[in-house]
């Protein structure tokens, strides 16, 4: 196969570029187009945003498993690529966007056949972005980037972008998302779950069952909820980004009517040069009303011994995962536990790192700790069968991954959690909990509900 001729990748200051959002609006009926907006959370995540439309290359697998085409293998065919950089560094200057379903484990592990993802949704979806839009929190800069075969094509990409993200919008643009539906208009349904309050709570009781006969320690289940949108799929996202600003807050058209609206938490993993982190999530509290009840809740959430047992035993699975592809004696915990806050939650989160071996590339480090491990349970492919075997549905995009892959190799991609898939009007969404041997039924399932009532509202307050 002959090796694609080398990019050129310039980066150019961008001042006076529009806030994520608005530039959002006005790339909207652009084909594909995608945000990555860092809206809040800790200060270490909250740094760079990322918008871009109108892909110069797709690659989407409507599949994975026995028979099917290996959709991190043709991603890997076309990624990374020998990039010479001109100008600041940005992150992410141009390459990727993709989301990786859940099922796409059936490429990388020995588990039952996938089930079809919901919605129409491809197992994978991906796109190549030759422009990006970049925002860097921190330092208070805007840039846009461009890539090309030489500079002049380099600098038509990153030109052609930013005139449409600059351009004056028509009269009844972005503000028509926000007001109250017309007299007599169609009022969103309400958000119905999938499974009933008692047959959840028997699944979480069969699980606590399995594993106190010692077949396994712990399993994320999970639960379906859906609804009828009034609004469109980018109303549901700025509602969303009302209702929960995260660090990995996302909007990603994938085509065919469907749309991707994620407000993620939780870190996968990013490669930066050869070192690769993850940030395991486990245990959850909601956010208190008044500074107390907040004080009182985080306070409950570090005290908790199951929700550190749990977390523990992600972090010694991401270990392991890290270990697959990283250099001995270079995978460490930096970060067993801490007690993070977020716009409606507190989380517990470990923070785990390495440096790959020579020769390794970001998709190698995918392969090797896809799915996540905070998202299926440990041991992480007994985990996944019994998942399947007590769901009996595709996930799609759920637990997947979700993130860029920059054209020069380094990658960021987050945990497909807390996580709205879009088919016209057709909502859908999942939200779980790991079990463990301490787990009780009901406040597993009360968890669920915690986790997915900013998604709720955003549904509710979805506007045309």
């Amino acid at each position: 196969m002959a090796v694609p001729a080398p990019l050129v990748s310039i980066v150019v200051p961008a001042p006076g570029l529009p806030a994520p959002l608005d530039v959002l609006r006005r790339l909207a009926a652009r084909r594909r187009p995608f945000l990555r907006w860092a809206a809040g959370g800790p200060a270490d995540l909250a740094t760079w945003s990322y918008a871009g439309c109108d892909p110069v290359e797709t690659l989407d697998r409507p599949t994975a498993g026995p028979g099917a085409r290996d959709p991190l293998a043709a991603l890997a065919r076309r990624w990374p690529r020998r990039v010479r950089r001109v100008g600041p560094r940005v992150p992410f200057a141009g390459g990727w966007v993709a989301a990786l379903g859940y099922e796409v484990r059936s490429a990388v592990e020995r588990t039952p056949p996938p089930r079809r993802p919901p919605l129409g949704f491809p197992a994978m979806s991906s796109a190549r972005y030759d422009a990006v839009l970049a925002w860097d929190h921190r330092r208070g800069r805007t840039f846009v980037t461009g890539t090309g075969p030489d500079v002049a094509s380099a600098r038509a990409a990153a030109r052609r972008l930013l005139d449409r993200a600059t351009a004056v919008r028509p009269a009844a643009g972005p503000r028509a998302a926000h007001r109250r539906p017309a007299a007599g208009a169609a009022r969103p349904a309400p958000v119905r779950a999938a499974v009933a309050p008692a047959r959840y709570r028997a699944r979480v009781a069969s699980i606590v069952a399995r594993i106190r006969a010692g077949d396994l320690f712990q399993a994320n289940l999970s639960q379906r909820f859906d609804a009828r949108l009034a609004g469109s799929a980018l109303g549901l996202f700025e509602a969303l980004a009302r209702a929960s600003p995260a660090p990995f807050l996302t909007y990603l058209d994938v085509g065919g009517g469907r749309a991707i609206v994620s407000a993620s938490p939780e870190r996968f993993l990013a490669l930066e040069g050869d070192l690769a982190h993850t940030r395991p999530m486990k245990g959850t509290r909601p956010r208190g009303t008044t500074p107390a009840a907040d004080r009182r809740l985080r306070a409950a959430l570090a005290a908790s011994v199951k929700d550190r047992a749990e977390l523990a035993m992600i972090v010694d699975l991401a270990r392991n995962d890290l270990g697959r592809t990283c250099r001995p004696g270079t995978v460490r915990v930096t970060v067993p536990r801490r007690i993070e806050r977020y716009a409606t939650v507190f989380q517990g989160v470990g923070v785990v790192e390495g440096r790959l071996v020579r020769g390794a590339t970001g998709l190698d480090l995918v392969r090797g700790a896809f799915p996540p491990g905070s998202v299926t349970g440990a041991p992480k492919v007994e985990a996944m069968k019994v998942i399947d075997a007590l769901e009996r549905e595709g996930r799609g995009p759920y637990c997947g991954a979700l993130g860029w892959l920059d054209d020069g190799g380094d990658l960021d991609l987050a945990v497909t959690i807390r996580t709205v898939i879009v088919a016209g009007r057709r909502a859908s969404y999942r939200v779980g909990g790991g079990v463990t041997l301490l787990s009780d039924p009901e406040a597993e399932r009360v968890e669920t509900l915690t986790k997915g009532a900013a998604l709720a509202r955003a549904v509710a307050e979805a506007r045309p």
